[in-house]
C-alpha cells in the first residue's frame, strides 16, 4: 500500500514538475536543446520525484533518524541544534533535497544559455560578407519570425532587426573603407597591411554586427520550433549558397558551435 501511494506520488510529481518546467522556460529557450541540457532536465525531474517519495514514504518514519544525519543537517544549518521533534526533521530533510533542485535548476538555466549561444554561433556559419547576413537576417524576421511570434513580441523583433540592419551596414562600410585605402598605397598590387586602429576598427565594426545579428537568431531560437529545422536552412542557404557547405547548423540536441563567418 505504500509502495503503491508513493508511486502515485512520484508520478503526479513528474507530471507536473515537467509542465512547470515547460511553462517557467516557454519563450526563454530549449529544455532540450543539447544532451547536457536534456540530462539536466531529467535530474530536475528525478530529484523532484524523490523529495516526493521521500516525503511520503521515509518522512513519516524519522523520529528514526540517525544521530550521524540529523547532525550532517545540524551542521548545514538547516535547522538550529537542541531538541528536535520529528516534524522538524521531516522539513530539515526536505530542504536539503529541495536545495539540490534549486542547484540542479540553476545549471540548467545556464546550459540553456550555452546551447543558445552555440546555435546562435553556427547559424552565422557560411557567410562571406555583410550583405549576405543582412539579407539572411531579413528574410528571417519576415518570412520565419513575425508569423510565429507573438503580436506582443512584435516592437522588440523590428528594434533587433533595425538594430542588426544599421551595424551591418556600419560593418560593412568600414571594412570596404579600410580596405580600399590598404589598396591605394603603391605598388597597387600589394596592399599594405591594416595599421593597429585599422585593424581595430575592423574587429570592432566586425563584432558589433555579428552581436547584432545574434540578438535578432535569439529570437528565432527561443520562439521557433525544432520540427521547422529545414525551413531555417533553406532561408540561410538562400542568403549565403556556400552555408550550405559549411558546417550544418546543429540540431537542438546538439552544443558544439563551428568557428565564426568570413570576411
Amino acid at each position: 500500500m505504500v509502495a503503491q501511494y508513493a508511486g502515485l506520488a512520484g508520478a503526479a510529481s513528474a507530471g507536473v514538475c515537467w509542465l512547470n518546467l515547460a511553462r517557467r522556460f516557454a519563450g526563454k529557450g530549449r529544455l532540450a536543446g543539447s544532451r547536457y541540457s536534456v540530462g539536466l532536465t531529467v535530474a530536475v525531474v528525478a530529484a523532484t520525484v524523490a523529495v516526493a517519495v521521500t516525503t511520503t514514504v521515509l518522512l513519516s518514519r524519522t523520529h528514526g533518524l540517525p544521530a550521524a544525519a540529523a547532525g550532517v543537517l545540524a551542521g548545514a544549518g538547516v535547522f538550529p541544534r537542541g531538541r528536535q521533534t520529528p516534524a522538524d526533521h521531516n522539513r530539515a530533510l526536505t530542504r536539503v533535497m529541495s536545495l539540490g533542485i534549486a542547484y540542479l535548476t540553476d545549471r540548467l538555466v545556464d546550459r540553456m544559455r550555452r546551447d543558445e549561444a552555440a546555435w546562435c554561433e553556427a547559424m552565422l556559419a557560411g557567410f562571406k560578407d555583410f550583405t549576405q547576413m543582412q539579407t539572411f537576417v531579413h528574410a528571417l524576421t519576415v518570412d520565419y519570425l513575425q508569423p510565429r511570434l507573438d503580436p506582443k513580441l512584435y516592437a522588440d523583433a523590428e528594434q533587433r532587426l533595425e538594430a542588426a540592419g544599421t551595424a551591418l551596414a556600419e560593418a560593412a562600410a568600414a571594412h570596404e573603407r579600410i580596405d580600399a585605402q590598404c589598396r591605394q598605397t603603391e605598388p597597387p598590387d600589394l596592399p599594405r597591411r591594416r595599421t593597429m586602429a585599422e585593424q581595430q576598427e575592423y574587429d570592432r565594426t566586425a563584432g558589433a554586427a555579428r552581436k547584432a545579428v545574434k540578438f535578432v537568431l535569439m529570437l528565432v531560437y527561443q520562439h521557433g520550433r525544432r520540427s521547422e529545422y529545414g525551413a531555417l536552412q533553406r532561408i540561410r542557404c538562400e542568403a549565403a549558397p556556400d552555408a550550405a557547405w559549411a558546417e550544418h547548423v546543429p540540431a537542438q540536441r546538439r552544443a558544439k558551435a563551428p568557428a565564426g563567418p568570413h570576411h
